[in-house]
């Protein structure tokens, strides 16, 4: 039996959105010091890295510096284009509702 809020019920507690998570934000400030006072042998241990040792490392360190793209979605807006589409000609339709539908699942499991 699946627990947890039931689908469209509205979202509680948590952080209010574009309020600073405080954990990345102390390990943002940690990194930065930690390179801004080793600078010189992080250059130099970096250098001695093979190419793809360097990748990984930079790939890893860019995950705390720099925010992650995230994707905008706006299920009401997905839901008035569907309505709009039932209203038309559902047999012309069909194809792109059933991809948006199945689209609209994947992204509400993902987000579970």
């Amino acid at each position: 039996m699946k627990r947890g809020k039931k689908p469209g019920s509205p979202k509680t507690g948590g952080r209010k959105p574009g309020s600073a998570n405080k954990t990345s934000a102390a390990v943002k400030t940690f990194l930065n010091d930690f390179f801004e006072a080793n600078k010189e042998q992080v250059i130099v241990d970096f250098q001695e890295l093979q190419p793809k040792d360097r990748l990984a490392f930079f790939e890893k360190v860019i995950a705390y510096l720099m925010p992650k793209p995230t994707v905008s979605f706006d299920i009401q807006a997905e839901y008035k284009y569907l309505e709009q589409l039932l209203k038309e000609t559902p047999e012309q339709y069909i194809n792109e509702l059933e991809n948006r539908i199945l689209t609209l699942n994947s992204q509400n499991n993902e987000t579970e």
